[in-house]
């Protein structure tokens, strides 16, 4: 949150004396996760033991800063040193500016005082800040302001403050806040723990860091499907993996009860034969064959929910994530590709 860059010294939206210019990190995919790997849920133990209770709670705040990010940035920021100090003056375990602090500095200990070197009220405020930035970004990319990966985009507003990633239309070109990008992503692995409940015992992908879909691994539409559950409601051979129909089952279940119709599905797993089909009609929309998360048996797509915004969709994405479905970042406005009907299983674990 405070960076010194060509001489030039970042503190919260102001830099000083450099030219901003976009960047785009290397690795990013229309359709794939970021690049920095791992599950949505946190790897408790990896967490110093100090820190655990605070970092659970922080990493419920909001969707799409989840608990591995802001381990991983934690990390980044002050490698878990409750008492921190930089040059530029940041303090505590989150580096947080002063004059930042003044603004989201929260009594998140229950102690009458928000305290900066306090890792409880610093790691809540460090979530609250993160949330607010991850908005702030969303509808900067829906109105096209700014482009590039939602978490990245939010991660250098917080190192080098939205005013310079607003006047860059992205990531800025500051070295320093590149490489905090990147180390971050490259640590999330790290704090990331494997869905709870056997999600992954089928052999997918892994969650992606903002917990809201499965990322793009070769291989898939390839399984058996002696081995695939059939959505009972939908058309024959509409079928998933069997945790992934079941937990499906019971989301329907909750939507048939609020609106009194089931929910429309009009494809599920394909093969890797129907991607090739597929490809070859729909180039621009579909994945690459071998890569798309129907052929795992964790992806549907819906009819009759509306676009986003209207009140079937909203009602899912309020809902769905209760029941491990999501609908994933990529895929809603403002994403790479946006499919409001394509939905992914990431599991059910806290």
């Amino acid at each position: 949150m405070h960076r010194a860059v060509g001489g030039s010294l970042i503190v919260g939206a102001l830099l000083v004396g450099a030219i901003v210019a976009p960047v785009a990190l290397s690795g990013d995919d229309a359709v794939a996760a970021p690049p920095s790997g791992g599950s949505g849920l946190l790897n408790v133990e990896a967490v110093p033991e100090p820190f655990r209770d605070a970092l659970q709670a922080a990493s419920t705040r909001c969707e799409g800063i989840s608990g591995p990010v802001l381990a991983a940035q934690i990390e980044a920021e002050s490698n878990w040193n409750p008492a921190a100090t930089s040059p530029a003056g940041a303090r505590g375990i989150a580096q947080f500016m002063p004059g930042t602090w003044e603004t989201w500095g929260k009594d998140y200990s229950g102690d009458g005082r928000a305290d900066v070197l306090d890792p409880v009220d610093a790691i809540g405020s460090q979530a609250d800040y993160m949330c607010h930035l991850h908005e702030w970004v969303g509808i900067r990319l829906e109105s096209r302001a700014i482009n590039g990966d939602h978490l990245q985009l939010t991660l250098a507003a917080y190192n080098a403050g939205p005013g310079n990633v607003e006047r860059a239309g992205g990531i800025p070109s500051f070295i320093e806040t590149q490489r905090y990008v990147k180390r971050i992503l490259a640590t999330i692995p790290k704090y990331s723990g494997a869905p709870v409940g056997g999600v992954d015992a089928g052999g997918g992908p892994p969650v992606s860091s903002d917990g809201t879909y499965r990322e793009a691994i070769k291989g898939s539409g390839r399984l058996d499907p002696s081995n695939l559950c059939q959505i009972p409601w939908a058309r024959a051979g509409e079928v998933l993996r069997c945790d992934a129909a079941q937990a499906l089952e019971r989301l329907n279940d909750a939507y048939r009860a609020q609106f009194g119709a089931d929910l429309g599905i009009t494809d599920a797993y394909r093969d890797f034969a129907s991607q090739v089909a597929l490809y070859a009609t729909k180039p621009a929309l579909a994945a690459k064959p071998g890569y798309s998360n129907h052929g795992w048996g964790l992806a549907v797509d819906l009819a009759g929910i509306g676009s986003e915004g209207s009140t079937r969709h909203a009602w899912l994405r309020a809902n769905a994530p209760a029941y491990g479905w999501q609908h994933p970042s990529w895929a809603r406005t403002g994403g790479s590709r946006p499919e409001s009907w394509h939905w992914e299983f990431v599991g059910t674990g806290s």
